[in-house]
C-alpha cells in the first residue's frame, strides 16, 4: 500500500518546503536529517547550501556546492543536468567571492 509507505517516509517533505525566513534553522535541521539518512543526495546538499546562503554562512554553502558537484560527477545515475547547471553557477559565484574577498 503506497499510502502507508508515504506516511512512513519522514523525508517526503524536502528541505525547502514550508521555507520560513524567520525560522531557517528548522529547514536546515530537516536538510541535515535528509543528508544524514542518504549521504549520496546532491539535491539535499544543493538545498542545504541555499539555506546556508540565506543564513549568511557562505563558506558552508560553498562547501555543500562542491560536495554536491563531486557526488554528481562520481555517480552516473545522478546526472541531473538542471541541478548540475545550478550548482556550477553557484560554484562560480563561490570562486568569484574568494577572488574578491580573499577569503572563503
Amino acid at each position: 500500500d503506497t499510502s502507508s509507505e508515504i506516511r512512513l517516509n519522514p523525508f517526503e517533505k524536502g528541505c525547502l518546503e514550508d521555507l520560513n525566513l524567520n525560522s531557517l534553522q528548522d529547514n536546515l535541521d530537516r536538510c541535515n536529517e535528509i543528508i544524514k539518512a542518504g549521504k549520496d543526495n546532491p539535491e539535499a546538499l544543493n538545498n542545504r547550501s541555499m539555506i546556508y546562503m540565506l543564513m549568511g554562512k557562505i563558506s558552508l554553502s560553498c562547501e555543500d556546492v562542491s560536495k554536491a558537484i563531486n557526488l554528481i560527477d562520481s555517480n552516473e545515475a545522478q546526472k541531473d543536468s538542471l541541478i548540475r547547471h545550478e550548482l556550477k553557477i553557484r560554484q562560480s559565484n563561490c570562486r568569484n567571492r574568494l577572488i574578491i574577498t580573499g577569503k572563503d
